[in-house]
């Protein structure tokens, strides 16, 4: 795990990707495993991904609850500039096992 787990999608400059929304520019954050397995659930691709739990300080960034209709307990997290996070964080869970087709 390295500071390139720890980009937004707009400063990956994917082409899915709205720059001029603001939440493109945030990192998606949940504050319990639960809404983590919900979210897997949701989403295969993100069972391809380890899952680290940290804390953030109110000098690395901001924090908002950003909920859509199918992930109530969403939030986002928009870190400063240049602010690194790897070392606060550890990984909790690895990739989980994909249905073999």
């Amino acid at each position: 795990m390295g500071e390139k787990d720890f980009v937004a999608q707009a400063e990956k400059d994917r082409s899915n990707c709205d720059q001029s929304m603001c939440d493109h520019w945030g990192l998606s954050v949940w504050m319990a495993m639960a809404d983590v397995h919900h979210a897997q659930s949701l989403f295969g691709y993100m069972r391809k991904w380890a899952i680290a739990k940290g804390r953030v300080a109110i000098t690395d960034g901001k924090l908002k609850k950003t909920p859509k209709p199918e992930q109530p307990n969403h939030y986002t997290f928009w870190k400063y500039y240049e602010v690194g996070l790897s070392h606060k964080f550890s990984i909790v869970q690895g990739p989980l096992a994909t249905k073999s087709t």
